[in-house]
């Protein structure tokens, strides 16, 4: 039943009181009453029927125009006046399940009513509105009990209990075992002296053992404690206590004022006791879930705290770490953490005001420091007025204005390690669960703060031990007996770095390489140095190649010498390494651009030998017009390709020094690549066909011969590799960058040669099977072009369906 469901009940009750001061006649009455009823509880139709000797009469029915022949739900109860019942009231719905509980109750109270109506023996209108008015108040009580708020809870309960008892004003106590004291929790119009914050529990438990409502006479002049004066004076007759209990168990108290004297009826003292228990109920389980909730709140942050905790950090990050947790449990609004030195505690970290305090150091004999070093359980002070007053703890309390705090010493393992502090700016009591939490959290804290130190230490050591190596330019590391990580340097981390393992775990990282000789056998672990190290000996270096899952080489020389006893028993390995693949690529380079330019260089001197061999058998071609353009066209395009070949070993030469020269200048993307393409149309060898798609101006600042030079080699290529019948398509696209594409539909390039694609002499297996000459130098080149105008290329290709080169290109060279 929702909320306006209940009200309108409610209200129909209400209206059925002022029935009985009306002149209607009985069977006016009975069709009213039926009306409310259905109102009440939303029905469709209804009945109202007496019984007159024995046997049901109808008096009254109402059905809706859209009410079914056969309602779905239906409920009924009776009408009875003094005692008997003397009448039935039937309620219908077109709808399932249409009755709620609430509904179900409400109607037998409906009937209750009708019977001194029907009968005109109505009692009075007041005691009538009376009943109604407890009898709603216990419903909305029932209401209440579902809530889990506790303070909605109080305060609802509260204002139902003032409206059914025609109080002026009141107040709700819960219980505190705690602290021993019933605590102000929920109040409406009574001032603080006559309702204060606190009573002690054991004359409140004295005065009201049975747990029975109990009336305070303010004109007894044995009352004479100060509340009771506070309410003479401000014009309170009467308080009316009535304790509240949950299964005998007492849970608080609920005080009404009244500025009258009372004489309430026994009927509505027992609704009062009534209500009283259900709030009794309604707040202890509101206060159970608060704390339950709280405890899960507060475990929640420990387990938060315990897996950021296992995080690596230095003092500083998990000292503050610490603290905020610290504060976050106790719901305070400051805190600091401070570290046992041998005669002071010093503070490490501090949040809120007391972040002003890092650096501070409190002698470890202050009382209260003291008093802490001796109770392992926490320090709580709820109000620092209590304290001793020339204390150091106490004078700092009241420069930082902080009006209650909790501290507690952490321990390891029995031995105090520093201490934990939380405050508030105003005095304020403290749950056991925020006592708890700081215990757990100190005992947390202690253990990872020795566990940092003990790391710390170890860190010390190993590095100590490292300082004679660090530097090296080579691979150094220290393994244990079992084959563990002692101590690595600078070189070796960053070896492990560039193998793409973590830099502190060298045997997984150099367990799962492959090892290999020069020529490419296989180099079995056994023959490792460090394995033989391990077996006692003292190997010569050995240069290897190793290589990892990606299938990324490197060539190492390698060597290792056992640490042993006095025994002779290996203790630990010394191993180095040094990474010599650069220099082996540079001899395979070497080697390979000798290979490749004394291949393209002979061609074309060949051909120029030829044709100069030519001349010197037959003369007459050079008288000859035609033969002599013959022979002019091909010495021209052999020297042409000289040129291109020394050109391109040039540009080479200059990347590897940095000296490729770039001269920007405002210039039109769109015109460089069309001269581009008429340049690669003319070197092509067969027909061509590449087409441009590009807005008809594309303006920036760039080097446009180098541009041009990019261009003209990615379209050779692409017609080089494309079939005759296919055409290249360029496209250039505005924007910041600007991008281009060269896409061809030629042989494609492998997937695995595509990462090696842009470096120098590289040429793809099955390139060189469709065109034999070239150095491996252009798209090397046109890369580092491309780089330099602070751009980037990349490639997409797929064997067998063509190529697409993509280059972004921003509008003004860096």
């Amino acid at each position: 039943m929702t909320g306006n469901g209940v009200e309108r009940g409610y209200r129909a009750l209400v209206e059925l009181a002022r029935l009985g001061s009306s002149e209607l006649s009985p069977e006016r009455i009975a069709d009213r009453a039926l009306q409310l009823a259905l109102e009440g509880v939303g029905a469709d139709s209804g009945e109202l029927e007496l019984i007159v000797d024995g046997h049901k009469q109808l008096v009254a029915r109402r059905s809706a125009e859209h009410a079914a022949s056969a309602p779905a739900s239906r409920i009924e109860a009776p009408i009875v006046s003094a005692g008997r019942q003397v009448g039935v009231l039937c309620c219908a719905a077109t709808r399932a399940n249409a009755f709620d509980d609430l509904r179900r109750e409400l109607l037998p109270a409906i009937g209750a009513q009708l019977g001194p109506l029907i009968g005109r023996s109505l009692t009075g209108a007041s005691d009538l509105s009376q009943s109604l008015l407890e009898l709603r108040a216990l419903h909305r009580v029932s209401a209440a009990t579902r809530s889990l708020d506790l303070d909605e809870v109080l305060n609802r309960s509260l204002e139902i209990t003032l409206e059914a008892a025609h109080a002026v004003a009141g107040a709700i106590y819960l219980r505190d075992e705690a602290h021993r004291v019933y605590r102000r929790t929920a109040r409406r119009d009574v001032p603080d002296d006559v309702a204060p914050l606190e009573y002690p529990m054991g004359p409140v438990d004295a005065r009201f053992p049975e747990g029975i409502p109990y009336v305070l006479d303010m004109d007894d002049p044995s009352e004479d404690q100060p509340p009771i004066d506070a309410a003479r004076r401000v014009g309170y007759r009467r308080i009316l206590i009535i304790p509240l209990h949950v299964e005998g168990r007492p849970v608080g108290l609920l005080g009404l004022d009244y500025r009258e004297p009372i004489s309430l009826p026994a009927s509505t003292l027992l609704t009062l006791e009534a209500i009283a228990g259900q709030e009794a109920t309604a707040i202890e389980h509101a206060r159970v879930h608060r704390v339950l909730a709280r405890r899960a709140e507060v475990f929640g942050l420990l387990r938060a705290f315990g897996e950021r905790a296992l995080a690596p950090m230095d003092t500083h990050e998990l000292a503050l770490l610490i603290v905020q947790t610290a504060v976050q449990i106790t719901r305070a609004d400051r805190g600091l953490i401070g570290r046992i030195n041998r005669r002071t505690s010093r503070v490490l970290a501090g949040v809120g005001t007391d972040a002003g305090l890092v650096g501070f150091e409190m002698p470890l004999d202050e009382p209260y420091m003291a008093q802490s070093l001796a109770d392992p359980s926490p320090i709580v002070v709820e109000d620092v007025a209590a304290l001793e007053p020339q204390s150091i703890i106490a004078r700092m309390a009241r420069e930082r204005n902080t009006c209650s705090f909790m501290f507690i010493t952490m321990r390891h393992r029995g031995r105090p390690i520093g201490q934990l502090f939380t405050g508030s700016g105003e005095p304020r009591r403290y749950e056991p669960v925020e006592v708890e939490g700081m215990q757990l959290l100190s005992s947390m804290a202690a253990e990872v703060i020795e566990r940092s130190r003990a790391e710390e230490e170890v860190e010390t050591e190993r590095a100590r031990l490292g300082a004679t190596i660090e530097h090296l330019p080579v691979v150094v590391a220290v393994l244990g007996a079992d084959g563990n990580l002692l101590h690595i340097n600078a070189a070796a981390r960053a070896f492990l770095v560039q193998l793409g393992h973590d830099p502190n775990n060298w045997r997984g990282g150099f367990e799962s390489l492959e090892y290999s000789y020069p020529d490419g056998h296989p180099l079995p672990r056994a023959e490792l140095p460090v394995m033989r190290a391990f077996a006692g000996e003292r190997p010569e270096p050995l240069q290897m190649t190793i290589a990892d899952e990606r299938g990324r080489h490197w060539t190492v020389i390698g060597v290792a010498a056992p640490l042993t006893d006095e025994e002779g028993k290996v203790q630990a390995v010394v191993t180095g390494f040094q990474d010599v693949t650069s220099l082996r690529e540079l001899a395979d380079a070497k080697d390979r651009f000798l290979r490749v330019a004394s291949h393209e260089l002979r061609s074309p001197i060949t051909s120029l030998r030829a044709t100069t061999a030519l001349l010197e058998m037959d003369p007459s071609s050079i008288t000859d017009p035609a033969r002599r353009a013959t022979m002019l066209q091909r010495i021209q395009r052999q020297v042409d390709r000289l040129i291109r070949l020394v050109e391109q070993l040039i540009d080479s030469a200059r990347l590897n020094a940095t000296e490729v020269p770039l001269q920007p200048t405002e210039c039109d993307l769109a015109q460089i690549a069309r001269e581009a393409i008429e340049l690669a149309r003319s070197g092509a060898t067969g027909p061509s066909e590449v087409r441009l798609q590009s807005p008809p101006t594309l303006p920036g600042r760039w080097d446009p011969l180098r541009l041009e030079q990019v261009l003209t080699n990615l379209i050779g290529n692409a017609l080089r590799y494309s079939p005759p019948d296919q055409e290249v398509l360029v496209t250039l696209t505005e924007g910041d960058p600007v991008k281009i594409e060269v896409i061809d539909r030629g042989i494609g390039i492998p997937k695995e040669q595509i990462d090696k694609l842009f470096t120098p002499f590289f040429r793809a297996s099955n390139a060189a099977q469709h065109h034999k000459g070239g150095l491996g130098l252009g798209l090397y080149i046109a890369a580092d072009i491309v780089r330099r105008h602070g751009g980037q290329i990349e490639v997409g290709s797929e064997l067998g369906r063509g190529s697409t080169f993509t280059i972004e290109l921003p509008r003004r060279q860096p």
